[in-house]
C-alpha cells in the first residue's frame, strides 16, 4: 500500500466499506470454527444503522484504520451512561491482507485517546473476544474476567483492561 496509514473516525457513507471489511476478516479468522448458527447471530448483529449509532452516540467511537481513504482496520467502542468510565469493545477487525502490521494495536490506541477525551475519560476497556483473538487482547493488556462463554452458537472469552493514562507510553499495554 501506498500513502501513510491515518486512524480516524469512520465518515458518513463509509459504513458499506467498513461491513465488507469486517466481513472479509471474520470469514478469514473466525467463520472457520464457528457453527452456522453462530454465524448467523454474528452477521445478524452487524448492520450500516447500528455502525451509524454507534458513532455518533456520546463517548461511543467507531475508528477506521485507512490507506489512502481505504479502511482497513476498524474498531468500535460503545459507552453508555449505564457503564460510566467503562468502554466495550464491540469489534476489532483488521483486513487479513494487513493483518500482523501492528494496526489492530494502533487502532487500541487510538481509541483509548478518544475515550480519555471524552467529557468522563476512559477507565477501562472490556471485550467478548472470539477464541482466537484472545491472545492478541492478552498480549495488549487485557485480563480474563470470566469463563468462555456460548451466545447463539458464538463462543467468546470475557476480558477486561485498566486503562489508566494515555500520557504514558504503555496507553495500549503493548510498552508501545
Amino acid at each position: 500500500m501506498t500513502g501513510a496509514l491515518v486512524y480516524r473516525p469512520m465518515r458518513p457513507g463509509e459504513a458499506g466499506a467498513v461491513c465488507d471489511l469486517v466481513l472479509r476478516a471474520f470469514r478469514a479468522a473466525i467463520a472457520p470454527g464457528t457453527s452456522a448458527r453462530g454465524i448467523t447471530t454474528f452477521l445478524g448483529l452487524l448492520s450500516y444503522d447500528w455502525l451509524g449509532r454507534t458513532a455518533t452516540a456520546p463517548g461511543s467511537c467507531v475508528l477506521v484504520a485507512a490507506y489512502e481513504d481505504r479502511p482497513v482496520g476498524v474498531i468500535a467502542v460503545e459507552r453508555t451512561p449505564a457503564t460510566g468510565r467503562e468502554g466495550h469493545i464491540a469489534l476489532l477487525f483488521v483486513d487479513p491482507s494487513h493483518q500482523g502490521e501492528g494496526i489492530g494495536r494502533g487502532l487500541l490506541r487510538a481509541a483509548i485517546r478518544h475515550g480519555h477525551a471524552a467529557a468522563a475519560p476512559l477507565a477501562a476497556l472490556t471485550v467478548n473476544a472470539s477464541t482466537n483473538a484472545v491472545r492478541f487482547y492478552e498480549s495488549v493488556g487485557f485480563r480474563r474476567s470470566g469463563p468462555t462463554e456460548t451466545d447463539d452458537g458464538l463462543f467468546t472469552v470475557p476480558l477486561r483492561k485498566t486503562v489508566a493514562s494515555v500520557a504514558g507510553r504503555d496507553a495500549a499495554g503493548d510498552g508501545r
